[in-house]
């Protein structure tokens, strides 16, 4: 992982600068302005530098300030000129030293995904508080690929911490998952036995004893009864290092460690895991000490921790499938557009046509396209720079199936030969999960791709509720539903894929695959910045575009799929003439937290007044008067000012 600046870099340059004119033919004059700075940078270096690693310093920092203000005064700055760049170069020292001990601290938290800084005392995360052991075990569930195992998997945390708690209901969505709080204290040992033994025999693939209290592990009921509800093929695995109490001076603590571990030994197999398993690079990046070790028990003695979902990729389709027209276009990608290429040309399904264009860029981009004209089967190089190329490159396709690809994404190598297989036996649509991908080659801690499936009125009623989690590079569908006209969202600028999927989930089955094939680039700062970067301008356009085009949505939706997918959300859950329906569609956008959708609901009823007035107020007991305040209470109208509706000319 590439180091961060950590904002001493330009002070210790300063100091390379002093010491290399204290070494050449010197002016006392120009040397007594450059010391006369130091102060001042010593308070910056202060306020940069994390207080655990500040205090070891303060002491010499107070010297120091010293010494160089004493050195404002020309005869002393003359008599101790030797000591002056003495000091400078320890300084200069003592600056490189914290700046390797600050870059020690940084990291990529496994348990949040985020870029930190780990506590230099506790080595907590300064983002989620993760402690080491937690991030050792969010490796471990990272490891076993615990994020795309099958709706079958059961997982138990037995005194859970918040941190594991976190990652599971945010990275896998698609197993079943339990908590029990219990055994952390000798207060309600027997109670908490009782909630243990209600489980069924063998109901879990995974048990994670997180706070437990460690002097429980040794009691032989607990470790029966977690024998019991563990699978044959299952595992345990427990947050406390059993070789710190082991090495312990404490020979009570060490005592009942040799108990403990004697208890474990008598009914699993144990198996330590370090970073030798994990590898040395993840080690690092999670803050943890090579001799960390994590603790997993197991009935059988095994090899394969992994949990995932494995697919069998089908050698026959991927050798003599049908044509699928890949089909990317480009702008200004130079330094991500060559592994966008390469991860298509390196798919296991091998009958495709790579279709490609560059929409006139002003970089490399379309000399590094060329490089690779021998895997294209037509390729276009654009003069003016109009945008939205990918309708165009989809009516040159001539495949049974268009996937899509960004000229700054990666594909995992099997990603079309999982979909393609699945799409010949099933029809519909065709997406994966993803991860974002970073300029650096980090994968972020957003979860935003990783859902489960859902029928259609499911999806409506979720996009709905919530906001797009369909990666738009990962699709793949029949050439005649991709080249369909898209009938809402065409005036977006932020939410035209958005309704894209909307249009197609009111006619077509859409299927995730759940596994991350897709890696999706993301750029939120700099000439590349991604379209859906989160300014404030996109944000505010985000919610218009969703507010207005979510009501020609529903006005044009089929009254049978309307029902279908909200009839949880109304008013009335037996309306059912077209009337009911029309008034069900204007309370579902008042009704909406949305400020955008709620302004809506105020147009809808403008156009609609005439058709639904007398059913809103025989069904719903609804009347103009109430109209009348919801305009003033609802949507945009809460915000305007007087003022705003004034105009002069």
């Amino acid at each position: 992982m590439k180091k961060r600046d950590t904002g001493l870099e330009g002070i210790i340059e300063y100091f390379g600068k002093v010491k290399n004119e204290f070494e050449g033919e010197f002016e006392l004059e120009s040397i007594a302005e450059k010391i006369a700075a130091i102060p001042t940078l010593i308070e910056a270096v202060k306020k940069l530098v994390f207080p655990e690693i500040l205090e070891d310093y303060l002491e010499y920092f107070d010297f120091i300030v010293g010494f160089f203000d004493s050195c404002k005064n020309e005869t002393f700055l003359k008599e101790n000129i030797q000591d002056v760049y003495d000091s400078v170069n320890l300084l200069a020292s003592g600056l490189e030293e914290i700046k390797e001990r600050i870059e020690g601290l940084q990291g990529f938290c496994p348990c949040c995904g985020k870029e930190v800084y780990y506590s230099a005392k506790d080595g907590q995360c300064k983002n989620c508080t993760s402690s080491r052991r937690d991030r050792l075990v969010s490796l471990f569930l990272k490891k076993i690929s615990l994020s795309t195992a099958t709706e079958e998997t059961s997982v138990l945390q037995i005194a859970p911490t918040p941190v594991i708690d976190a990652y599971i209901n945010l990275w896998c969505s698609l197993i079943k998952y339990e908590s029990l709080n219990a055994f952390q204290t000798d207060l309600n040992f027997k109670e908490d036995m009782e909630k243990l033994k209600q489980k069924e025999d063998k109901s879990y693939d995974l048990i994670i004893l997180s706070k437990l209290a460690i002097d429980k592990l040794s009691e032989g009921e607990l470790l029966e009864n977690l024998k019991r509800i563990l699978k044959d093929d299952g595992e345990i695995v427990i947050l406390a290092e059993l070789g710190d109490l082991e090495d312990s001076d404490n020979p009570e603590i060490s005592s009942m460690s040799e108990k403990i571990i004697a208890s474990l030994n008598a009914n699993f197999y144990l198996t330590e895991l370090g970073v030798e398993y994990f590898g040395q690079d993840d080690f690092e990046k999670s803050g943890l000490a090579c001799s960390s070790l994590l603790t997993v028990l197991t009935k059988t003695k095994l090899e394969d921790f992994y949990k995932g979902f494995r697919p069998v990729i089908n050698k026959d389709l991927i050798e003599n499938g049908p044509l699928v027209s890949v089909i990317m276009p480009a702008y200004n990608h130079e330094k991500y557009v060559r592994r966008a290429i390469e991860s298509v040309i390196n798919q296991s399904y091998k009958n495709i046509e790579f279709i490609v264009c560059d929409d006139a860029s002003t970089d490399k981009t379309p000399e590094i396209m060329k490089e690779y004209s021998k895997y294209f089967k037509k390729e276009f190089y654009f003069t003016e720079n109009l945008r939205g190329r990918i309708p165009f490159l989809a009516k040159e396709a001539s495949g049974k199936y268009i996937a899509l690809m960004h000229s700054d994404d990666v594909w995992d190598k099997d990603k079309l030969a999982i979909q393609i297989d699945y799409l010949e036996k099933n029809g519909g649509i065709s997406l994966t999960w993803a991860y974002y991908l970073r300029d650096d080659g980090e994968t972020t801690g957003d979860a935003v791709f990783f859902e489960k499936n859902r029928s259609r009125t499911q999806w409506l009623k979720y996009l709905w509720e919530n906001s797009n989690c369909f990666c738009n590079p990962s699709s793949v569908m029949a050439r005649e539903i991709f080249l369909e006209e898209q009938k809402h969202g065409l005036a977006c600028r932020q939410l035209p894929d958005f309704f894209k999927w909307v249009d197609y989930l009111c006619k077509y089955d859409l299927h995730l695959i759940c596994l991350p094939l897709t890696y999706l680039g993301v750029h939120y700062t700099g000439d590349n910045k991604n379209e859906s970067a989160p300014t404030d301008d996109n944000i505010y356009r985000t919610s218009v575009e969703e507010g207005f085009v979510w009501m020609q949505v529903l006005e044009d939706m089929e009254d049978t799929l309307f029902v279908a997918a909200f009839k949880d959300l109304f008013r009335r859950k037996e309306a059912i003439s077209r009337e009911e329906l029309m008034c069900e569609r204007y309370f579902l956008l008042l009704d909406s937290e949305k400020t955008a959708q709620q302004t809506s609901a105020i147009f809808y009823m403008h156009r609609h007044y005439s058709e639904i007035i007398d059913c809103l107020k025989e069904k719903y007991n609804y009347i103009k008067a109430d109209f009348m305040q919801d305009e003033l209470k609802k949507g945009f109208m809460q915000f305007l000012d007087k003022k705003d509706t004034i105009v002069k000319k």
